[in-house]
């Protein structure tokens, strides 16, 4: 029997396991913590359920969405349609955005300023038709000088923590949709009931009209893809860490209990992050590699969760802000009402964080830094909140530098040819949503299986 390991049990090593688990193989499921789920885990404080950020999953795919909808279980899930807003200037505006909000938050003047650079801006691109170098010149294209300089612009910088000039255009291009001037046009003059643009550090080809939740947080998802892959005859091995891996011998060091011990293999997946898979290897990386690894950068993400006394804040999923201390801000029971108990509701607070910041700062800090910002913006005042804690993600966001295709190649196909394959957001270096983590880790699984069975990849993705 093939014997192959999973680095990592989030939702792209856990639907790795199921397809290799299905296909026969011998499956070993490594996973740090003493829960499988990664970011798609669910916090319980007070009867409040709190997910590691918003996760409503959206997929464009209809074999994505009978998925979630298998593993989820039929009648455990809402189906619900997504509404946002942005803040800036001291007002929120409905997202996409509408005339109606902008003539009555900006002024006549600031209006017909920011609608000329905006429409100035498309027609200019749409007759230059040159690709943008960088983030910023495509949402200046995109949005106009007005629009970029008041909102997309700092959101941008503050989430990433670099300049939008610093940040790849592509990485921006996978998140704004293409869409033509009589469509921008449109949408600003006339209502329209299928939003399609979504602020940077948002896939757009997920942002659809409608996406599903589980009825008691997004671990319902894990948890079903876990219970899938035992059923199926898989070892799944909680607080395991990989501490090295030897490509030569097949052989992968895990540390389990305080205890090391060694585990033979034909194959590995890992969704771990790709800088930390590449340092456990040996025989080490060339040069050239070790190299590539050390400019790879992620953003860290701290979420501020409180427990608020009061029925409603919001009428809409999550608002982002482009000033202040915070990135966005999520209502939890508008994904599900059971998320929290009756006459109360929940909010995520998004802080963009350094590693030193997520390392040093105590979870105080960060509150008392959100109650002083949502007092100051006259959203929230303390003696509402019933309590609070707070979750620190080092990998949230992976930062697409430019020129960072080049390096994530050499790491890849480093990794590739010592027999490794990668999936999810971690494992390839790649700013996915649920939906793709999952695709990504089945048609990893199918590469493997294509391998070990030597048939054609075709067959099994």
């Amino acid at each position: 029997m093939t014997r192959t390991v999973v680095l990592g049990a989030g939702l792209a090593g856990l639907r790795a396991g199921v397809a290799l688990a299905a296909a026969g193989h011998e499956v070993t499921l490594l996973e740090k913590e003493p829960e499988a789920g990664g970011i798609a885990r669910t916090i319980s404080l007070n009867s409040f359920l709190f997910d590691h950020g918003p996760h409503g999953f959206h997929s464009r795919d209809n074999d994505l969405v009978e998925e979630f909808k298998t593993f989820v279980g039929e009648g455990n899930y809402h189906r619900f349609a997504k509404r946002s807003r942005i803040y800036f200037n001291g007002a929120y505006f409905d997202y996409p955005l509408k005339l109606r909000d902008l003539a009555f938050n900006m002024g006549p003047n600031r209006l017909a300023s920011a609608l000329f650079s905006y429409l100035y801006a498309r027609i200019q691109r749409a007759l230059d038709g040159r690709k943008a170098s960088n983030a910023e010149e495509y949402l200046v294209g995109q949005f106009g000088r007005v629009f970029y300089d008041a909102f997309f612009g700092p959101y941008t910088a503050r989430v990433w923590g670099i300049s939008p000039s610093r940040i790849d255009a592509d990485f921006i291009e996978d998140r704004v949709p293409h869409v033509s001037l009589g469509s921008v046009i449109k949408q600003l003059f006339l209502p329209d009931k299928k939003p399609r643009l979504s602020p940077s550090g948002r896939p757009i080809v997920h942002d659809i009209h409608y996406g599903y939740y589980p009825k008691y947080g997004i671990q319902v998802l894990s948890e079903g893809l876990a219970r899938c892959y035992r059923e199926l005859g898989g070892h799944l091995c909680l607080s395991t860490r990989p501490v090295a891996i030897d490509t030569a011998d097949r052989r992968i060091i895990v540390r389990q209990n305080g205890e090391a011990h060694d585990l033979a293999y034909d194959h590995v997946v890992s969704t771990i992050p790709l800088d930390s898979l590449i340092r456990l290897i040996t025989p080490e990386p060339p040069p050239e590699v070790q190299a590539a690894v050390a400019s790879l950068v992620y953003r860290p993400v701290v979420l501020v969760c409180l427990c608020i006394n009061r029925p409603q804040v919001f009428d809409v999923f999550w608002v982002y802000y482009a000033e202040g201390e915070f990135n966005r801000i999520s209502e939890i029971k508008h994904f599900s009402p059971h998320l929290a108990p009756e006459g109360k509701t929940g909010l995520c607070v998004e802080i963009s964080s350094s590693p030193e910041e997520l390392q040093g700062a105590g979870d105080e800090t960060f509150y008392r830094r959100s109650v002083a910002e949502l007092k100051k913006i006259k959203l929230l005042d303390e003696a509402e909140i019933e309590d609070y804690f707070v979750i620190r993600e080092t990998n949230a966001y992976p930062i697409y530098h430019i020129g960072y295709r080049d390096t994530l190649k050499t790491l890849l196909d480093f990794v590739k040819s010592r027999g490794i394959e990668t999936a999810g957001r971690q494992g390839e270096f790649s700013y996915i949503n649920m939906d793709q983590a999952m695709r990504s880790g089945r048609e990893a699984a199918g590469r493997v299986i294509a391998a070990a069975a030597n048939v054609p990849l075709t067959n099994y993705v």
